[in-house]
C-alpha cells in the first residue's frame, strides 16, 4: 500500500436502498430497492477519491421522476399513470437492472433495463458531469393502444408493424442540467409540444 500505487477493491450488497447505492445525484431522477449488487472499487493509494466505481445491480422496485418525458407521457396519456414510471419486479420476475458508474468527472447509471409487463418498458444511459450537466439516451416501448386509441397518432409511421408485437417502440435523447432537465422525447413521438411540456419539468411532484 505504498502511495501511488493503484489497487482495487470488490465490494458487493444485499438488500438495499438503491437511492444510498447510485449517490446524491442520480437519486434526484431512481429510487428503489435493489435485492443485490456487485462491483469493483479502483483507487490510488494516496489519492482523496476514486479512480473509478463500477457496479452492476438487479432491483425488485425502481422509479423514474423529475424528468421532462415524464410530464409529456402524462399529458399525452392521462389515464395511465404515466407521470411516475414505477417498475416493480412482481410475480412476472420483470427485470429491473444497471450499472452505477462513479468517476472523478462524474456519475452514471448505464445499460438500465426496467420493464413493467403490459404496460411500459425503459432502458437506456444517463449520465451527471460533476458540473451540473446531464445527457443520455433512452429508449422506451408502450403499449401500442395508448396510440392506437388517439386520433392525433392514427397515421404514426410508430405504429408500423406494431400491430404483430403489441408494442411500439422508439429512442430519444436527454440533456440540459440536473436543475433543468430536457429532452427530445415530444419532437421523436411527433405531436405539437404546445401545451404539453411544463414549464420547469424539475418542479414537479417526484411522488
Amino acid at each position: 500500500m505504498e502511495p501511488g500505487e493503484e489497487s482495487e477493491l470488490e465490494i458487493s450488497t444485499g438488500q438495499f436502498p438503491l437511492d444510498a447505492l447510485i449517490g446524491k445525484r442520480l437519486s434526484r431522477f431512481f429510487s428503489g430497492s435493489v435485492v443485490s449488487s456487485s462491483g469493483k472499487v479502483q483507487f490510488t493509494v494516496g489519492n482523496d477519491y476514486f479512480d473509478e466505481v463500477e457496479i452492476d445491480l438487479e432491483a425488485s422496485a425502481a422509479k423514474i421522476s423529475r424528468l421532462p418525458f415524464l410530464v409529456n407521457l402524462h399529458s399525452l396519456f392521462p389515464s395511465h399513470n404515466l407521470d411516475v414510471l414505477e417498475f416493480h419486479e412482481g410475480i412476472s420476475n420483470s427485470p429491473i437492472t444497471g450499472k452505477v458508474r462513479v468517476k472523478p468527472e462524474g456519475v452514471a447509471l448505464e445499460n438500465f433495463q426496467f420493464s413493467e409487463k403490459g404496460k411500459v418498458s425503459l432502458s437506456g444511459s444517463l449520465l451527471i458531469a460533476n458540473d451540473g450537466r446531464i445527457g443520455g439516451r433512452f429508449e422506451i416501448s408502450i403499449n401500442r393502444f395508448y396510440l392506437s386509441s388517439q386520433e392525433r397518432f392514427k397515421g404514426s409511421p410508430h405504429l408500423v408493424g406494431s400491430d404483430t408485437t403489441g408494442i411500439v417502440t422508439f429512442s430519444f435523447d436527454v440533456g440540459g442540467t440536473v436543475d433543468r432537465p430536457t429532452d427530445t422525447f415530444l419532437e421523436i413521438i411527433g405531436v405539437d409540444t404546445k401545451g404539453l411540456q411544463a414549464d420547469d419539468p424539475a418542479n414537479e411532484s417526484t411522488g
